[in-house]
């Protein structure tokens, strides 16, 4: 009896310690969108448009995974979104800074 357990057993300590080898990003995603928080009130909105909506869909889909317990593509999507939002910042402070230097 003790042999049709030890599969089962087997399996759920190997997913358990899957889930312990990537824990959810849930403080990187806060990062994430704070990030994006930054980017919209550096005029990304206006600047970088592209960029923050890539921004903001690869948060949401981080979001998924984590709610799906699929941690390690969540992590690739916040460092991602984390990505997306600081070049959509920067691009929308180079945009204001040229607007500046030409007197408009």
């Amino acid at each position: 009896m003790r042999n049709r357990f030890l599969p089962g057993l087997a399996l759920s300590l190997a997913l358990a310690a899957g889930c312990a080898a990537y824990p959810p990003p849930t403080e990187g995603l806060r990062e994430a969108r704070a990030a994006i928080a930054r980017a919209v009130d550096a005029g990304a909105e206006q600047h970088a448009p592209r960029e923050l909506a890539q921004a903001r869909e690869k948060a949401a889909l981080a979001e998924r995974q984590i709610a799906a317990r699929d941690y390690q593509p969540a992590r690739w999507l916040v460092e991602q979104a984390l990505a997306d939002a600081e070049l959509a910042a920067v691009k929308a402070a180079a945009a204001r800074a040229a607007r500046r230097e030409s007197g408009q």
